[in-house]
């Protein structure tokens, strides 16, 4: 659900300069840990190094965006 409401969000001009990244939560063990994602359906939204927030198994699109912009500073 993440990965549709995420897709129709993103459609948006707004979010032209979005860059997504996606981590196999099975294959990228080090990764994970690095990143400190507790489980999957782990959404980390960053601006540059920085990280802005994260949310776990939300698939409420209104968040879901909420959490985008403010990765995007807007």
């Amino acid at each position: 659900m993440q990965e549709k409401h995420i897709a129709k969000i993103t459609r948006d001009s707004a979010f032209v300069k979005l860059v997504i990244f996606k981590l196999d939560y099975d294959k990228q063990k080090a990764e994970r840990r690095q990143l400190k994602v507790p489980r999957q359906s782990t959404l980390i939204a960053f601006r540059g190094r920085r990280e802005m927030g994260r949310s776990v198994a939300d698939t409420n699109p209104r968040s879901l965006e909420a959490l985008i912009r403010k990765a995007m500073g807007r």
